[in-house]
């Protein structure tokens, strides 16, 4: 219960933070301040429990915490990639929600070929740590190219970007849960399961919503000129709305219906507004990009101190 407690207010505050409420709201800061004390609660009741949900002592293994917590980053890195790479395709890059939805499959063929190739390697040569550490330098290399794209940049690029990410993400992430279930003896691989599925579970939504905030913010920064010459020149309020969520320029059914209710005298001015909004918009995802380059970055120096212990090959301990 306390999990649920302790998790869904902090998902809600980082989801609804700076954008539904401000930061220093009392509902963002409630939903905070209740999160930790849950956490509090929760930290007190798994450690005088006799069967812990998710017991303490799996932390005083640094596999287990270095592997949580690069597989937390890199499932925030994904779905990161997943949820926001179409907004910039079709936002910026004027594609359409087919275009946008052929340059996912790259990534997720890459992630399967190299899922298979990497759990060959592993079960041949009995070693993690560097195929591990290598999968996360493939994952930055990909994100890189990410932050350098534009609104110009080619389909091909763009494509190439999401195979080599596809690539690193599918090496890490097929061998992660054979790192630290070889961690712990067999009689505790259930437990060590669960728990680093939460883990990693719960950074694909974190990963989002942190990332959702960092484009909002970006966007908004970047639109003010835009809503307020829009303001000036007398626009509904509806397009004025319109200017300052990104997801406006992602629905061209939704564009295609404001155009309708723009007054003949004003489409011009809209339609350049528009292309305005979707240059705030390119800026703004290179800023989300960046973030997800830094994290990627930050799990190759993680993925660097991972200790490697000999592959158990039975489950007699």
């Amino acid at each position: 219960m306390f999990i649920a407690i302790f998790s869904i207010p902090l998902l809600l505050a980082f989801t609804w933070g700076g954008d539904k409420y401000a930061w220093s709201s009392w509902q963002i800061i409630g939903m905070l301040s209740l999160s930790v004390i849950a956490l509090l609660v929760l930290l007190f009741i798994e450690k005088q429990a006799k069967e812990a949900v998710i017991p303490l002592s799996l932390f005083q293994n640094s596999i287990f915490n270095i592997t949580t917590i690069t597989v937390f980053l890199l499932n925030a890195l994904m779905y990161g990639v997943i949820n926001y790479m179409p907004l910039f395709v079709q936002g910026s890059m004027k594609l359409s929600a087919s275009a946008s939805g052929l340059m996912m499959v790259p990534m997720m063929l890459g992630y399967a070929a190299a899922t298979i190739v990497g759990g060959q390697i592993i079960s041949r040569t009995k070693k993690y740590k560097v195929l591990y550490f290598t999968g996360f330098i493939i994952m930055f290399v990909g994100t890189l190219i990410f932050s350098f794209l534009s609104m110009n940049t080619s389909s091909a690029i763009v494509t190439a970007a999401m195979f080599v990410f596809g690539i690193g993400a599918g090496i890490s992430f097929s061998i992660s849960m054979i790192i630290v279930q070889n961690a712990f003896p067999y009689s505790k691989v259930g437990t060590v399961t669960a728990s680093f599925q939460f883990f990693r579970n719960f950074g694909s939504v974190i990963g989002v919503s942190l990332l959702g905030l960092v484009l909002n913010n970006q966007f908004r920064a970047e639109s003010k000129e835009i809503v307020a010459s829009a303001t000036n020149q007398a626009m509904p309020d509806n397009i004025l709305h319109m200017l300052t969520s990104p997801q406006s320029l992602f629905d061209a059914d939704k564009l295609t219906e404001l155009v309708q209710t723009v007054p003949q005298n004003l489409l011009d001015s809209f339609n350049k507004l528009i292309e305005q909004s979707r240059i705030a918009l390119a800026t703004s995802m290179r800023d989300v990009f960046i973030v997800i380059a830094i994290v990627a970055l930050v799990s190759i120096i993680l993925a660097a101190f991972l200790k490697e212990i000999p592959l158990r090959e039975s489950n007699d301990n």
